[in-house]
Formats: C-alpha cells, structure tokens, sequence
C-alpha cells in the first residue's frame, strides 16, 4: 500500500532532520528563489569565456606565499601560522578557501614559512535545503620523496612539486579542466618565470640567470591594477612576450615544463588566480616552494554576504583612537587574537575558532 503524502509530510513537519522527507512547497518555493537569484546573478556570463559580474575593490584580496595578506582595504600584514597548519582565509555560506602553511628550515629565521596549499570547496543547497559540497579544489606543494613516477619522464605541474585535485581526483599533468556542477573551469599550465604575474611589491633580483626573489612592504602599484591589464604586469614583459609568441605559433601551452606555474580558477561566483614558484636555494641558500594567490574577479552575490576568516575580516577598516587606519598591525586587524583560532581540521575543514 503506498503511503498516504499527506501522514509523511506531517511527520517530517515534526521530524524536519527525518532522512528522505519531501520538501514542504514553502521550502520547493525557497529554492526556487535562491536558484532565481543564482540565475540572475550570473545571466550575463558566456559559456566560452566565463567572465563574471565583478565588483570594484579598493584593494584586490590576495595572500603573498611567504605569507604576506593583502586586505581589501589597503591592510598589508603578516600570519605566522605553523608548519603543516591549515587556516581559514575566506568564510562565506557559498564557499571555503584555505591555505596550508609549510615551513623551511633553510631559510633565516621568521623568514621561513610558506604558503604550501590553497583549497576552494563551493556549497549549493540540495533538494532539501540543506547545504551540500558541489566541487572541492585542492592544490598542494609535495617533496622530493613524494613525486608521482610517471612526472619524472613526463610533464607535469611544476615539474612534479604542484599536484591538483579535483573533487578528490588528483590530476598532475597542465591542461584546461571543467568544473561542470558550477558552471566553470580550471587551466593550469607551467610558466616560463618571466612571465610569472607580479607581486605588487615584488623585485626581481639584477642577476637576469638568479631564482633569487625579494620582497619588501614598500608600496607599489596595488594588486588590483594589474588584474585589470589582464594578466598584469609581468617580472620580466619583453622576455615573456616572446615565449608567448612560441607558445601561440606552436600551440604548445600545456606541453611546457617548467618549475613555475599558474592555475586559473574560473566560476560563476568567485575567480582565483594562483601562482607557483620554486626556489633552489643556491644563491642564499633558502630552498622553497610557495604559492601566492588572488581573488581576480567575483560576484555581487559573494560581495554582498557575510565574509570571515582572515581575509574575510579585512572589509572593513579599522582605526587607532587618534582615526588613523590599521593597516599592518596584524593583533588589531583581525578579531581572532591567536593564529590558531583561524585554524581548520584539513584542507576542506569548515569550522574555526573565530568564527564560532
């Protein structure tokens, strides 16, 4: 005898956690509203090239590998973090982007922790209103002892030390790779150095043969800037138009070694540009890997909920009693008084300290 609809919504009327009970028509009508609403703030993207409805920031979002945090109100500062430590970076109902810190020891002191990992997990809301993850994205830095086999005769991200994954898969090889339950895309290829994107206080060294970078907190151009010419200005533009140039006649972009690479990530919502760089450590002898990232476009509907976690407390600007802001002070800046309250279990960890 199939069962009365009417006795079974009752009951999840009472029991509104009960597994397998149909949505209410307030809760089908909810839905509806929200996937509206998801349609009408991305209506104007194109399936090609997925550009997004982006917001003007005042300062472009970012987080330098060494690890240096870019606010969205002109706040420049540093987060200790400690060696293999994931953290919160940005909190909203939509999404979780983390990083993961990583130490090298043959660095000088205070100078030695990297960013070595950034994860992006998007939410949406299923069938029954409850949020549920759509896509998780991970990239990590591995070691030596950790380098897929097949790396070693073949191309691969960073030539082995970048490994992707997508919704746990993991993928070594550069390519152009879709995000199909939101709508979107990851390209990730090896980058000739020179065309690495700039840091905004970024300084290559004199020797035009080193691997040896510097960076300072003197102000330059904003990050925000460069994402507006495009790519932005390069470490070194004359040099990598002309690897461009190879690259465009060959159509060889993904066959490219390489210790340095760039991934983009594409959706709807948000877009990340992420950078992967190396160090031998010859010269100073500070061998490490990192990687520096940005938010490079996003959409009303992120701008207009509520951020927390690192980044996520940088909207809005604080002041010392005299009005001046707060703009590297990282113990005023952020509401979360120890680098452990930003702290997640994992790389798609959700809950922290701070935001409880």
């Amino acid at each position: 005898m199939e069962p009365n609809v009417n006795e079974e919504q009752s009951t999840c009327f009472r029991r509104k956690d009960a597994p397998g009970c149909p949505p209410t028509a307030e809760e089908l009508a909810a839905l509806a509203a929200e996937e509206a609403r998801i349609a009408e703030d991305t209506r104007t993207e194109s399936e090609e090239d997925f550009t997004v409805q982006s917001r003007s920031f005042e300062q472009e979002a970012a987080v330098n590998g060494d690890p240096l945090f870019m606010g969205l109100k002109g706040q420049v500062f540093k987060f200790d973090g400690r060696d293999g430590a994931w953290y919160s970076n940005l909190s909203t109902k939509d999404l979780q982007w983390n990083l993961r810190f990583g130490q090298y020891k043959s660095c000088p002191s205070e100078e030695d922790m990297f960013v070595t990992g950034t994860s992006v997990t998007f939410y949406r809301k299923n069938f029954y209103l409850k949020s549920e993850m759509s896509h998780s994205i991970v990239i990590k830095v591995t070691d030596q002892e950790h380098i897929p086999p097949h790396c070693l005769s073949s191309v691969c991200l960073g030539n082995g030390f970048l490994v992707l994954s997508i919704d746990g898969k993991e993928i070594t090889e550069p390519g152009d790779y879709a995000l199909q339950n939101v709508g979107g895309r990851i390209i990730a290829h090896n980058t000739y150095a020179a065309c690495s994107k700039k840091w905004y206080d970024f300084d290559k060294s004199s020797d035009e043969n080193s691997s040896k970078v510097q960076r300072q907190l003197g102000r330059g151009k904003t990050a925000i800037e460069y994402i507006l010419n495009d790519r932005g200005q390069m470490l070194n533009p004359s040099d990598c138009q002309k690897w461009v140039d190879s690259r465009v006649a060959y159509d060889d972009l993904f066959e490219q070694g390489g210790h340095w690479a760039t991934i983009h990530i594409e959706t709807p919502l948000i877009s990340f540009h992420i950078e992967y760089r190396q160090n031998s450590g010859e010269q100073e002898g500070c061998d490490f890997k990192s990687i520096d990232a940005w938010i490079s476009k996003t959409s009303q509907r992120v701008m207009e909920g509520k951020w927390k976690g690192i980044l996520g407390e940088t909207r809005k600007r604080k002041f010392y009693a005299d009005g001046t802001q707060i703009l590297n002070d990282r113990s005023m800046l952020l509401e979360g008084g120890k680098d452990a309250d930003y702290e997640v279990d994992g790389e798609l960890g959700v809950e922290f300290a701070s935001n409880r």
